[in-house]
């Protein structure tokens, strides 16, 4: 998924930045291989960021329910 992804990122950079760098084949072609170079490793960084994050969010809901669950039981049930 992450290869399609790329793949389609990669074009679109290469369409917007073919007409900057000149209007042939190679160019469009150079691009649309870093392009996706690029963008497959900035997928990775951000499903690394995203899944650290997510487990943190886990971490800290676990604790805010463990602390409202000690406050209830220590005031009684009330």
């Amino acid at each position: 998924m992450i290869e399609f992804i790329s793949l389609v990122i990669g074009f679109i950079i290469a369409l917007l930045c073919s007409g900057i760098f000149g209007g042939n084949i190679i160019t469009f072609i150079v691009i649309w291989g870093v392009g996706m170079a690029a963008s497959a490793i900035l997928l990775v960084i951000l499903g690394v960021v995203i899944g650290v994050l997510f487990k943190c969010l886990i971490i800290i809901l676990i604790i805010v329910l463990l602390i409202v669950l000690i406050k209830r039981l220590s005031s009684g049930g009330k």
